[in-house]
Formats: C-alpha cells, structure tokens, sequence
C-alpha cells in the first residue's frame, strides 16, 4: 500500500528540493471566509439586546465584538457594542467600573466612524449618562434625534436623559413614541412605567410594569420597580412576595433584591430590619448603585436609632470611597452631597452650628456640589442670622449653567436669594440678581416650563424689578398659564403688580378664560 504524505509535508520537501525555505504552518491554512456582513451580526445583536435578559445581553456583547473586530470602520458594531456595555453595567450583569469607559469609548468611534448615524449618537449619549456627564449626554441624543427621528435606540436614550434632567413629561411623550413604532420591545415598557413611578402615577406604572412582564416572564428589572409601584399604593405583603421571588429565582440580582427590600423596610420605619437586609447587600462596584448607595441607608438607619458615631462614620464612607455612589439610574445625583447634608443636620441636632456649617461648606467647595446642599447651609446661615453668608452662598451657587436637571433647585435659590435682600447691606446685591437671572434666559426659554416661568416671576418680583417679572408672567401666560388670580394677594407680588401693563395683562387672560367665552 504506496504511502501518502501530508500536503504540508509535502510542500515541505518540494521546498527542501527547490533550495527554499519552508512555507509558515499558518500561510497553508487559508482564513475562513466572512459570510456574515456587519449588518448580520449587529441585527442578531440589536434583537439580542431587545430581549434584556442577562444572558442575551452577554451573547450581544460577543457579536458586537466581532463586528468590531472584523469590519472596524463600520459603525454599527461600535454603536451596539457601547449599547450592550452600558446595559450589562446598569442591569448588574457586570459589577465593574470599567464598563462605562469601554462604554464611553466605542460610542465615540461609532460616532467617528458614521456621524450620520443616530443609533451611533444615541449610543454615546447613553454612555455620556452613564459617566454622569449629563450636559454632554443630552447634546449627543438631540443630534441622534435629528439624524433619524424615528430611530427607536435614539428616543429610549433621549427619554433615559430627559428623566434624569427631571423632565417626567417630556420623557413620557418620549417613550410613547418608540412604543407606537417598537410595542415588543419590553425594556421600552419598562422605561415608562419608571417614568411613571416618578412621576408619581403608580397605578399607571404597575400597568407598563405589567406589559413588560408579559412581553417577558421573569424580567427581573420590572419585577423591581413593581414591587416598589405595589408597596407605594400600600400593597406591602405583594410587594415583598415578588421581591422574595427574586430572591429565590435570581442569584445574580440578589444584592438588587435586598436592597430594595431594605428601603421597603426602612419606608415602614423598621429601621433595625432593614439595617440587618442591607447589610446582606454587596456590590463591587463604587459609581450608581453601589457599595456608598448601601453606606448612605445604613447611615439613615443608624441615625434613626440613635446610634450617631456609625451613622457618622457610614455617611463618611460615602463621602471619602463612593463619590460617585447615587440612589438609582434615574437620579444622577451623588449621594455623598446628602451625606454632607446628613452630617450637618446631626451636628446641628447636637446643637454644634459651627461645626455643622463647617461640613457643609466642605460639600459645598466640592466639584459638582448639589444645589440642594448649598440652599441648606444658605438656610442655616439665614437661620442663624448671618443673612450675608447665605446671599454669598447663593450667589456662588447660582453661577452656573442652568440645565432642566438643576433648574427648580436654581431658581430656588434665586428666590431665596431674594427674599433675603433686604437683610443685606449690599447696594448692589438686587443689580446683581437680576443681572444673573438675566443670564439664563435663552435657557429658561429652552426649557419651555411655564412653573419655571414663574418661579422668575416671583424671584425678580421680590427683587424690586416689577417690569421684568411682568415679562416672566407674559410669557407663562402666552403658553396657556390661565390661573392668575392668586397673583392679586401674594404680598411678594406687589413690585409685579404696580409694573406698567400688569392690570392689561391679567384682565385679558381673565376674559379669555372666562366661562362666557
């Protein structure tokens, strides 16, 4: 029987005999074509992430992987990639920081590589939240939606930032959009029902919450958030039935389950239980939903039950190791601000004023500084007595750029600012509000909030500035605000009411809203 050599043997020896050198092992195995194009494998991926469950999440990544390893100039694999990142990170898939970069990263070279690509820039816009760059991240989802309206990736990331600017409505129309062009798609349901639920709807939010479970049994992120809708219309034992379950079905969400137990308890004042829950709770992780979210309960746990030096010492861990740490990924807000805010009311409450607006301007000097923060310690100034501490307080607190997110607390504190002028000696204190306040009016106008409107109205008002608060209520009015009676007895109001063209202006929106019209 003749023997049969190998081919690569034998193209071993023929070079041999030629004089050459042999070929590589590897040049005699010819690379396996590509049958699979990038819009194969980001489809496969895109109905992979629709699908939201853990499992399908980490086969998206795979595939988006490998579009971007085999077609790296084309945009969808980045953009899917920087989708599917995000999402491992947000449903706790993968406990790890880094995500948000990768995250971060293959959102901007999808954008590089297709500019014109809207679920490129929804992408990145996702990301860009996810980094608590929430400026950044709304630029990006306003260019997705102008590249393609309709893109379904495109309204879910401007709904994500629009809730997280605190912007409930506008998310709500949102939503509804990609839910008439996409009803299948569970996490959609999902992101209403949460809108909802902050809005403070929760029959409507236990609806979406239901829709989702429907699309998709087991859905560990909607039976979450309904246990929470269910617990707030006082269904306790279904609310904790359901988180039991998870408990029980979901290992990988235990720590998310215990957690939201732990507030559940702490909502029914049990703070000794819910202290022992949260303790269950561990989280790798030091940014969102992390180990300072569990620090900052327990924190609240200890102070109710009196046990100060662990509740100082639990707030202080937010503060010094999870800056980044916040209640959710629907509120941005770190939560070491309110730790701040939680030491300067204990000290207080031991009667120590120094040292509580000691901590408190130590938060308020931070990078990122809630305005919330800076209104309480401008209160506790105010309220011992050194009303030109709190006008400084303000005044620094106001100088920045007025976003939806922050602008009730801003205006707030414009408001504050005024009522405390007279108290000041500071000639040019009234000048300088309304000057400042003036600088955010192309905002105010983007804003498009009438409550908004108002709140100008009244700050200019208290300043002294009658004319210029008439112009807020004008524009209030123009957009439909039609209950202006109360204007005629708030003793804030007078400056306003003695403007030229006020009494024009409130007899006009009276008639037209008068029953005979």
């Amino acid at each position: 029987m003749p023997m049969t050599l190998a081919p690569a043997l034998l193209l071993a020896l023929i070079a041999a005999a030629e004089g050459r050198p042999p070929l590589e092992a590897e040049a005699l195995v010819p690379e396996p074509p590509r049958h699979l194009q990038a819009a194969a494998l980001c489809g496969r991926g895109r109905l992979l992430i629709d699908d939201d469950r853990a499992t399908s999440l980490t086969e998206a990544r795979g595939l988006f992987e490998r579009a971007v390893a085999e077609y790296p100039r084309d945009a969808c694999g980045h953009a899917g990639l920087s989708r599917t990142l995000a999402l491992l990170y947000v449903r706790g898939v993968e406990e790890d920081d880094a995500l948000i970069a990768a995250a971060l990263t293959a959102g901007r070279r999808g954008v590089e590589m297709d500019d014109s690509s809207a679920e490129a820039h929804a992408a990145l816009g996702r990301a860009l939240l996810l980094d608590q760059q929430n400026p950044e991240a709304e630029r990006a989802v306003r260019i997705a939606l102008e590249r393609d309206p309709a893109s379904v990736p495109a309204l879910v990331a401007a709904a994500q930032v629009q809730s997280a600017n605190r912007q409930h409505e506008l998310a709500r129309e949102t939503l509804e959009r990609a839910v008439a062009l996409a009803p299948h798609i569970p996490s959609i349901h999902l992101a209403l029902g949460n809108v909802e639920l902050l809005g403070g709807d929760d029959a409507r939010a236990v609806e979406h919450y239901h829709d989702a479970l429907t699309l998709l049994p087991g859905y560990v992120p909607a039976q979450l958030q309904m246990a929470v809708a269910i617990e707030a219309m006082g269904g306790y034992r279904d609310a904790a039935e359901i988180l039991r379950e998870v408990l029980e079905k979901h290992e990988e969400s235990r720590s998310r389950a215990e957690l939201f137990m732990g507030l559940s308890l702490m909502k029914r004042s049990r703070w000794e239980e819910a202290l022992i829950v949260l303790g269950r709770a561990q989280f790798k992780t030091k940014r969102w939903i992390s180990g300072g979210t569990i620090s900052y309960y327990k924190g609240i746990c200890l102070e109710e039950m009196q046990r100060d030096d662990e509740a100082v010492a639990a707030y202080r861990d937010v503060i010094d190791n999870y800056p980044g740490a916040t209640a959710g990924f629907s509120d941005g807000e770190p939560l070491s601000f309110r730790a701040f805010e939680a030491l300067g009311r204990m000290r207080l409450a031991a009667g120590d004023i120094e040292g509580a607006a000691a901590v408190m301007e130590e938060g308020a000097k931070r990078t990122g500084a809630s305005l919330e923060l800076a209104l309480g310690l401008a209160r506790l100034y105010s309220d011992f007595n050194y009303p030109q501490k709190a006008v400084s307080m303000l005044e620094q607190a106001v100088h920045r750029p007025m976003t939806p997110r922050i602008a009730r607390a801003q205006l707030e504190a414009y408001v504050a600012w005024a009522r405390l002028l007279p108290l000041v000696k500071d000639d040019g204190a009234n000048s300088r509000l309304v000057e400042s306040l003036a600088s955010h009016t192309e905002a105010l106008h983007d804003l498009d909030d009438r409550v908004r409107d108002l709140d100008a109205m009244r700050a200019l008002s208290i300043a002294g500035d009658g004319p210029q608060a008439l112009t807020w209520l004008r524009r209030a009015t123009d957009r439909g605000y039609a209950h202006v009676a109360w204007i005629q007895d708030d003793p804030e109001l007078e400056s306003l009411r003695k403007a030229p063209g006020f009494d024009d202006l409130v007899g006009k929106v009276s008639r037209q809203n008068s029953p005979t019209n």
